[in-house]
């Protein structure tokens, strides 16, 4: 059965208690709209700026999904590449909430499905990653 937004957004307040947010980022998210970034591996948290805004509003619009939180990380790929890969993870919540309870069962596991952008490359995925809390924001863990 699919959602509506505000089931969506109240499923994606749930996930981010859950993942240990800031509360800070929570309230920006219920009461603004606002979608803040954890960047880097110190997870710390930035508001999107106008580029990053379109990437989500793109991907939202193409799935049908609510993005809650995005995590901004670059990977070093200097043994096999000319360096630096940089990539955005867009935590989102799916329309379908059929699906909802096989996500919980990957949160409690540490696991979020995300919409992965390699930006260096131009090339785009969607699936589980590894997550932890730090400072508030989120670390992808490799």
């Amino acid at each position: 059965m699919k959602a509506t937004r505000e089931e969506m957004k109240a499923e994606a307040v749930k996930r981010m208690k859950a993942l240990k947010l800031l509360q800070n980022v929570i309230d920006e998210f219920v009461n603004e709209d606002m979608i803040d970034e954890s960047e880097g591996n110190q997870g710390a948290l930035y508001w999107l700026d106008d580029g990053e805004d379109e990437l989500v509003k793109e991907f939202e619009d193409q799935s049908g999904s609510l993005v809650y939180h995005v995590i901004h990380h670059y990977f070093d790929a200097s043994d096999y590449d000319d360096g630096k890969v940089e990539f955005y993870n867009l935590l989102f919540v799916g329309e379908e909430k059929d699906e909802w309870e096989d996500d919980w069962e990957d949160i409690r596991d540490g696991r979020v499905m995300a919409y992965v952008r390699n930006v260096t490359y131009d090339f785009a995925d969607m699936g589980g990653i590894q997550v932890k809390p730090c400072n508030g924001g989120l670390v992808r863990v490799m």
